[in-house]
C-alpha cells in the first residue's frame, strides 16, 4: 500500500473556518514529519490517523495486525 497524499479527511461541515484551517495545517505538518498512518479497513475503506510521536505511531502500527497500511514519509 502507498500513502495517498490526496486523501482528504472528512470534517464536520459545521466546523468554523478557522478550525478547519488549523486542522488542515496540523495534518500537513504531521504528514511531513512521518506521523500519519493510512490503513484499510476490512471493507476496503481507507482511513488516516495522525500521531504526536513516533512511539504512538509505532504502537498503532503494531495494533493494526495484518491490515494494509502506509506511513507518510518524513521530509
Amino acid at each position: 500500500m502507498q500513502f495517498d497524499h490526496s486523501y482528504k479527511h472528512t470534517l464536520p461541515p459545521t466546523l468554523p473556518a478557522a478550525v478547519v484551517e488549523t486542522t488542515r495545517r496540523v495534518i500537513a505538518e504531521r504528514r511531513a514529519a512521518g506521523l500519519a498512518v493510512q490503513f484499510l479497513h476490512e471493507d476496503g475503506r481507507r482511513d488516516e490517523w495522525q500521531f504526536n510521536s513516533l512511539a504512538q505511531r509505532d504502537t498503532f502500527i503494531q495494533r493494526l495486525g495484518g491490515a494494509d497500511y502506509a506511513v507518510s514519509a518524513a521530509s
